[in-house]
């Protein structure tokens, strides 16, 4: 009979050094217990992420949905279980506006937008707060935009869908988090001016939708 055993290596050294003090040796104490040690090589994000999206590709207008994602994957160094649990939240947060950015799409350019605008910023808002809290926070108060702009700038998906340049990207996300995050509370403005063509809805709307969505429990919702 054969036991093979899965663990972190260096965190049981560590366990056992704490048990029998700094300076015992904790890896060859191990030795008593296994006769062969095998080191998994580090996981391949990379086709990991592209065997999960061939499952359930999302694309309106030729713009991946799953692309994006793959690229807040890179921009905050998730791990492989941080990738799962990002895709989870991400995907439950988004499954409603993902649905009407289809049934939208051919529709009127405000609809379309909108819903364009929460399957982007909800993956940046849950991907901000499972890096830092305290970040997250700082964002939905309005205090800082962090690296809203910066993220969206470098995402060619976003680029695509807004069908701007690269030099109009930024102007468009400091607006967009401005209208949202800022100053929201006592305005009067049915809507927020994104640019010359763009617009959307009453700021106070879309701050809700997007704070409550992000929290994972708001009707719009929907658990893979």
């Amino acid at each position: 009979m054969t036991f093979v055993v899965s663990m972190n290596i260096k965190e049981l050294q560590k366990t056992v050094r704490r048990y029998y003090g700094e300076e015992y040796d904790g890896e060859h104490y191990l030795y008593r217990f296994f006769d062969i040690f095998l080191e998994l090589p580090a996981p391949n994000l990379k086709n990991y992420y592209k065997m999960l999206s061939e499952k359930e590709d999302f694309s309106v207008g030729g713009i991946s949905y799953w692309s994006y994602c793959n690229y807040l994957v890179s921009q905050f160094n998730f791990s492989l279980r941080d990738l799962n649990q990002f895709l989870l939240l991400s995907n439950s947060a988004t499954f409603h506006f993902r649905r009407l950015s289809k049934i939208f799409y051919d529709c009127t350019q405000s609809d379309g937008f909108t819903n364009t605008v929460y399957m982007y910023l909800l993956p940046y808002m849950i991907a901000l707060r499972m890096s830092s809290i305290e970040a997250y926070n700082s964002f939905v108060n309005g205090d800082s935009m962090g690296r809203l702009a910066e993220c969206l700038s470098g995402s060619q998906s976003f680029k695509k869908s807004m069908e701007v340049e690269n030099d109009d990207v930024k102007e468009i996300v400091t607006n967009l988090y401005k209208g949202i995050f800022e100053k929201r509370d006592g305005r009067d403005e049915p809507f927020i001016k994104i640019s010359d063509k763009l617009t959307l809805e009453d700021p106070k709307v879309c701050y809700e939708k997007l704070v409550s969505t992000c929290s994972m429990i708001s009707s719009y919702v929907k658990y893979d």
